[in-house]
């Protein structure tokens, strides 16, 4: 955590659309209170937040998501100064051109490299950030950076000297075959910025994952798979992942789920004391009728694990209805009173013989000391915009 902060005063930081936003948290009454905005030229993707504190790092494109997605025609990596006296934003330096839409960033431990993900060409690039905060600009590689089939997220391991890429594939469509999904590590050197491809992993056939996680304590990594909609379990030893999980879950609290179109794993998160484990399920498919969206079955909820004290295993706790539709992004303020389910789209939702609207929203929940989770309040966010794309939750 950045010095002078106080783990009891958070902001909410969230991506509507191409405008970012920021929100007081108050986790007495678990409310929020908005404070500002920055508009950007088109969508945020990502955000990556140095671990100072002082910048975020954006990637944003006017691209279509997923693989048949428009390929769009502006893409780019921003820098944005946190104001250290209030955390409001500030745009640093101009944007710097991407190739391509990008879909994940990650920023190492000293804020001198930014590791980017673009799903289209499963490629990854390194860039190279000025003590300013600003893009310097790419750093070459020896050869083209592919990991993968559609990679979704490109992470530096917790040692500093290597990155994970973690890559989806794509489920067998239209007479085409299934592309596996893979993990991929590239030694990295934080001298030079290059990255140089150790290992490549092609994962099981149905199995594609999505998101990685790291335990606050322990040599101990959670993959989170978004085609499969399980959960793996990874001890960390050298720096790098085990050959084979230690632990394999599956995430819906309904197995025959799993057969409904667009049934998806979703995003994790560990609670600030690393005693429990937040992951999302989503279910997006819909057909539309009269103007509106509906959807046509699954689960929208989210699954909570007890993990062990000494082997970082996960036990289910249970289920909890997310609120909303298409949990994206999931966050804990960091005294571990609070958690957000960012629900990313508006559709309409059976209830009980009829049906009703799940906006576009943010969902408080209260954590109790046993890690099970209390609804508490949402905030209908359909008047900001159409997609909550991004969120997270920061020491103010």
């Amino acid at each position: 955590m950045p010095e002078g902060k106080d783990i009891n005063r958070s902001l909410v930081y969230g991506c509507m659309d191409n405008v970012i936003f920021w929100d007081r948290l108050n986790p007495d009454d678990v409310t929020l209170e908005r404070l500002g905005i920055l508009t950007l030229p088109t969508k945020p993707q990502f955000l990556a937040r140095s671990r100072d504190g002082h910048f975020f790092y954006a990637v944003i494109s006017d691209a279509g998501s997923g693989v048949n997605g428009a390929s769009g025609s502006l893409h780019g990596l921003q820098a944005i100064a946190v104001s250290a006296e209030d955390g409001s934003l500030s745009l640093a330096g101009p944007l710097y051109p991407l190739p391509e839409r990008p879909i994940h960033i990650s920023i190492d431990d000293e804020r001198h490299y930014a590791s980017v993900a673009f799903n289209k060409s499963g490629q990854i690039r390194i860039y190279h950030l000025a003590d300013d905060g600003t893009i310097l600009g790419e750093v070459p590689q020896d050869t083209v950076l592919y990991a993968g089939i559609f990679s979704h997220q490109s992470v530096f391991l917790p040692d500093g000297r290597h990155i994970l890429v973690v890559s989806r594939g794509n489920s067998p469509k239209d007479g085409k075959a299934e592309e596996l999904g893979s993990l991929t590590v590239y030694a990295f050197d934080g001298r030079s910025g290059r990255a140089n491809l150790l290992t490549r992993v092609d994962m099981p056939a149905g199995v594609g994952p999505r998101h990685v996680i790291f335990h606050p304590e322990k040599d101990i990594a959670y993959l989170l798979v978004e085609r499969g909609s399980y959960l793996f379990t990874y001890e960390i030893k050298d720096g790098l992942l085990g050959k084979a999980p230690i632990s394999q879950v599956e995430t819906l609290e309904d197995r025959s789920n799993q057969d409904v179109p667009r049934q998806r794993g979703g995003v994790g998160v560990i609670h600030p004391s690393g005693r429990y484990l937040y992951v999302s399920n989503r279910a997006d498919k819909t057909e539309a009728r009269e103007g509106r969206e509906y959807l046509i079955g699954g689960e929208n909820n989210l699954a909570i694990y007890a993990l062990d004290e000494a082997t970082g295993k996960p036990d289910l706790l249970g289920h909890i209805d997310c609120y909303g539709a298409e949990a994206r992004n999931l966050a804990i303020d960091p005294s571990g009173q609070v958690l957000i389910s960012a629900n990313q789209k508006t559709m309409m939702v059976p209830d009980g013989t009829s049906w009703k609207e799940e906006p576009t929203n943010m969902a408080l929940f209260r954590i109790g000391e046993d890690g099970q989770l209390t609804f508490v309040r949402r905030y209908d966010m359909r008047a900001q915009g159409r997609w909550l794309f991004w969120l997270g939750i920061f020491p103010a």
